[in-house]
């Protein structure tokens, strides 16, 4: 699949990325990286995997609604063709950071803060809220 993206001088470039059906290829991309988002696309549960290479991936974007997470070698080939719309792009490491600014010096650089990723069930305090209130 070509996707085209605008070099900000109004030229269109078409670079070769494509879609990943074999998502396993990816894990090790992805690895260490504890994402709910990144899993889902990892496991084909929601989302895509796009790659500059299927059969040996170095670089790879996990895209879920509106979220693209950029994981391996930094690669403006992904960056550049991420989708059209808004889109909260996440860099794996400095690397990738800088790919993302080079590409998009216009883009609004923010921190984005994770919600707390504690799956433990606390049951002794869930008995305690439920005496306060009863």
């Amino acid at each position: 699949m070509a996707l085209h993206s605008s070099t900000g001088t109004g030229r269109k470039i078409f670079i070769m990325v494509y879609e990943l059906d074999d998502r396993l290829k990816a894990n090790h991309l992805f690895e260490g990286w504890k994402e709910t988002l990144i899993y889902s696309c990892l496991q084909n549960v929601m989302g895509k995997i796009f790659v500059t290479d299927l059969d040996a991936p170095k670089s790879a974007m996990a895209y879920v609604g509106c979220f693209a997470f950029y994981a391996g070698e930094h690669s403006k080939e992904l960056v550049m063709t991420k989708p059209d719309g808004f889109v909260i792009m996440i860099p794996q490491n400095e690397k990738w950071e800088a790919c993302i600014e080079d590409c998009f010096s216009d883009a609004k650089k923010v921190t984005r803060y994770a919600i707390k990723k504690d799956t433990q069930f606390d049951e002794f305090f869930f008995a305690q809220s439920d005496k306060r209130y009863s």
